[in-house]
């Protein structure tokens, strides 16, 4: 793996594969481009992973499908382009450009270290905070019968609970900003139409927008991502990881504190956009008709269909 590559890589590791399944297949485009066939295929399966919703053999047919479209289409992410740009400038892989090379023969693997596992598995497994090893400590008790899992981060010689380890990390600035929202008359009732976690992005947004943040370091932010993005069966790690995935997430939990939420029943089951404009969030209904939802569906089904390669043959 080159230089540019593992640059790359550092980058994709900071985006959540619980994302929608075009943003998935778009991201894992660009993995094609970046890393080829073959490596290629390790690295979308190594960042798919930790997703809710993953499943081998749908990872594997995806890649397939990447695959086979992947010579048609291009490099869509500017930043990844710009790292790869001082990669190919230059080179030559038998009188072809990379790029040629690929249309020419996609399924031929590109060359590989003989660590590049090794490597992969490396920047995965060992996260760390300000250069200091971080790791979150799981332990299960029982009381009166039932089963209770506690979540702990370990960091700097601490073991510390969620917010703990905040006050731990940002002395200065954590929950600087001592305020809480509170919905009033008809937004009382039309907040509870969306989901938790919608209503707690939105209770930070509007804080954000009133009061600013507090600045923080992104590889801070880094940080704490790939830290939650290892863990499995951890909801704790779950919730910091979306929230870590809002705009300036880190900066939010910082200023305003980790445990801010608005619990209560949803009153209706609702589908809808948001569009988060400078001053305000706007949200809108969307119908459900099977009309709507069917497109999507079969637009898998299709996708699904198409791919030639056999779970067998792409993670033997």
């Amino acid at each position: 793996m080159s230089a540019e590559q593992r640059e790359v890589f550092t980058d994709l590791q900071t985006k959540s594969s619980d994302c929608s399944s075009s943003q998935w297949f778009s991201i894992g485009i660009d993995i094609y481009h970046v890393f080829g066939a073959e490596l290629g295929g390790k690295v979308f399966f190594l960042w798919s992973k930790p997703g809710h919703s993953f499943q081998p053999q749908g990872c594997s047919l995806t890649w397939s499908n990447i695959c086979d479209r992947g010579p048609d289409t291009e490099l869509v992410n500017g930043r990844w382009a710009d790292i790869m740009q001082g990669d190919n400038k230059g080179k030559e892989l038998d009188g072809l450009s990379l790029h040629e090379a690929l249309e020419a023969a996609p399924q031929v693997p590109l060359p590989l270290e003989d660590d590049t596992s090794a490597t992969l598995e490396k920047a995965a497994a060992e996260p760390t905070f300000r250069d200091l090893p971080i790791a979150w400590e799981n332990v299960t008790t029982e009381e009166n019968g039932k089963q209770r899992t506690g979540h702990w981060i370990v960091w700097n010689g601490n073991r510390s609970k969620r917010e703990e380890f905040f006050m731990l990390a940002f002395p200065d600035q954590y929950n600087k900003v001592k305020k809480r929202v509170k919905f009033l008359g008809q937004a009382a009732d039309d907040v509870l139409r969306l989901t938790g976690g919608q209503r707690t992005k939105l209770m930070y947004e509007i804080l954000a927008w009133k009061y600013g943040l507090e600045e923080v370091d992104e590889q801070d932010s880094l940080d704490l991502i790939r830290l939650c993005q290892r863990e499995e069966d951890n909801k704790t790690a779950d919730d910091l990881l979306s929230r870590l995935h809002w705009p300036n997430g880190l900066s939010k939990l910082v200023t305003f504190g980790v445990g801010m939420k608005l619990d209560a029943a949803a009153q209706q089951t609702w589908c809808y956009s948001v569009d988060y404009q400078e001053d305000k969030a706007l949200f809108t209904g969307s119908p459900m008709t099977w009309e709507r939802w069917q497109v999507k569906l079969i637009e898998v089904l299709d996708r699904c269909r198409a791919c030639r390669y056999s779970y067998s043959k792409m993670w033997k």
